[in-house]
């Protein structure tokens, strides 16, 4: 059993698919595995996901005939691994090259680390501006824990997890959240209420940006204001759940209350954009 599992949910990911795995094949930090999930891949996916794993032993090829959900895919690549620390990758995201090696360290040197997360570049696909998301230790308090969960990057949930938390947290998401649009921070919010996410500022964790055009369609594909509406209120009752079960002083949970109606705009869907949804679809019926 290797150290550290890596999985790679990718389906149609051919066109960035080997920088991102030769990324991982050359980390400073050797003791990993990989699985490539490939969710039905039409195009030149599985070639390239079986030319790794006939090269390198530490690469395997998982291929699904039929396309599965995307948490599924995800989920199962967790499920199937059985080292003590996990990551994901996207097939277009890349790292330096001791990332791995760094992350692991911080697993080594404290004890009460459930995810390592690094500074974070992104750019997009065509290589346009970098912007940079830099790591910066967490200050004591509520203020430490609420600047945390305002600036904490979507990409920390690719960062490196201790796999049995992971594993809790994708459960309670299911039960308590169920939805695959921001899954990722309702995942990582009890985290950062724990204070258990630790980081490197020194590796990085290169972001690929898609174009916001294609973003935008995929929104409007995936929800109307309705269902907005309920992702909006299924993320604020998952997110006090969490509150309520710790014990907080009068104070921090006077500051948290106040707060999470901010943060679910941040994090799931701002209300003035779902107002303009539901004005937009109103119109459109008349």
């Amino acid at each position: 059993m290797t150290r550290v599992a890596i999985g790679v949910p990718v389906f149609n990911g051919g066109d960035a698919l080997v920088d991102a795995l030769e990324s991982l094949r050359t980390q400073s930090f050797s003791d990993f595995s990989v699985v490539i999930s490939d969710n039905g891949s039409t195009d030149q996916t599985p070639d390239i996901a079986a030319d790794f794993a006939a090269r390198d032993p530490r690469f395997v090829h998982l291929r699904h005939p039929e396309t599965i959900p995307v948490m599924q895919n995800f989920r199962l690549l967790v499920e199937r691994a059985e080292s003590p620390l996990f990551m994901w990758r996207a097939h277009d995201d890349t790292s330096a090259p001791d990332y791995l090696e760094a992350l692991v360290r911080i697993f080594e040197s404290d004890p009460a680390t459930r995810l390592a997360v690094s500074r974070v570049e992104s750019r997009t696909a065509a290589g346009g501006q970098r912007k940079v998301w830099r790591y910066r230790r967490r200050s004591s308090g509520i203020a430490g824990t609420l600047r945390e969960l305002f600036t904490c990057h979507p990409s920390w949930v690719y960062g490196l997890w201790d796999r049995k938390c992971l594993l809790e947290r994708l459960d309670a998401v299911e039960r308590g959240y169920r939805h695959v649009w921001a899954w990722d921070h309702a995942a990582l919010f009890p985290l950062i209420l724990d204070n258990v996410v630790r980081g490197d500022d020194a590796t990085v964790f290169h972001q690929t940006i898609r174009p916001r055009a294609v973003s935008r369609a995929a929104r409007k594909r995936v929800s109307n204001a309705e269902e907005l509406t309920q992702i909006r209120h299924d993320f604020a009752a998952s997110c006090k759940a969490e509150i309520d079960a710790r014990d907080w002083t009068l104070v921090e949970r006077s500051l948290l209350g106040l707060a999470l109606p901010f943060y679910v705009g941040k994090r799931a869907y701002p209300l003035r954009k779902l107002w303009r949804r539901r004005l937009a679809e109103r119109r459109a019926r008349v």
